[in-house]
């Protein structure tokens, strides 16, 4: 394997499988989540340098792609000139969209079970790795390098779809609810919310910690509710969480 291949995930307990087909230990998983636990940190590539890019602190998303977003809306209203109401109504539809590719790309992609070997690492170095160790405080958040090659995908294929006027409002929309989404999911594993909508949330997301085929929506819980993989009754985080 060379350097700048994905790390050997035999090497890291029986992570050779793919997530979804882990043995469930709930108990187990309650007590990690309670106890914050976290073995020595996960390494994803052999490469030093690879490896130092996948981890991130909090504060560097948003120094980061603020000035994007604001750079965004500079320049959808510099070339067309758009109503108070219209950049509202951009930001708010880019937002919600956010919500639901959110939620797809948490169930389908992140949750993917592939059956050969590349497809199984991909996906433990993707989201995996933060099942296995969901307080590690550097990889809390999506790191600057592999988020801009998502988002100059995401930024393509809208392109398609949205006219061309209100494509960069919209899509600074779109990066205001990735970032409202990345910050909650940090908050989740490393804040003590205070308000009920705080302790919801977090409730929500360490649900999911334990039954990893529910609960996908992080920022909301709307698509969960639309595609019924909400849990409404049974299983609920102990009061410890």
């Amino acid at each position: 394997m060379q350097d700048n291949e994905l790390a050997d995930l035999k090497n890291q307990k029986d992570f050779s499988k793919p997530l979804n087909f882990h043995p469930n230990d709930e108990r187990a998983e309650e007590r990690r989540l309670i106890t914050e636990e976290r073995p020595e940190r996960v390494r994803i590539f052999k490469n030093d340098f690879l490896e130092h890019l996948t981890l991130v602190r909090w504060q560097t998303i948003f120094k980061f792609w603020v000035p994007v977003i604001f750079v965004l809306i500079y320049l959808g209203n510099k070339k067309y000139d758009l109503s108070f109401g219209a950049n509202l109504s951009l930001l708010f539809l880019g937002m919600l969209v956010w919500t639901l590719a959110e939620y797809l790309i948490h169930r389908y992609p992140f949750h993917w079970s592939p059956e050969n070997k590349f497809g199984k690492q991909l996906v433990y170095s993707m989201h995996g790795n933060h099942h296995d160790d969901p307080f590690d405080p550097l990889r809390g958040v999506m790191p600057i390098a592999p988020a801009i090659f998502y988002v100059l995908i995401l930024y393509g294929l809208f392109s398609l779809i949205v006219p061309a006027q209100y494509l960069q409002v919209f899509f600074a929309g779109f990066l205001i609810g990735y970032l409202c989404y990345d910050g909650i999911h940090y908050f989740t594993h490393h804040g003590k919310p205070k308000s009920k909508l705080g302790k919801y949330l977090r409730r929500v997301h360490l649900v999911h910690h334990v039954h990893e085929g529910s609960m996908f929506g992080i920022s909301s819980p709307l698509w969960d509710f639309v595609f019924g993989t909400y849990i409404k009754k049974g299983y609920r985080p102990p009061k410890e969480f």
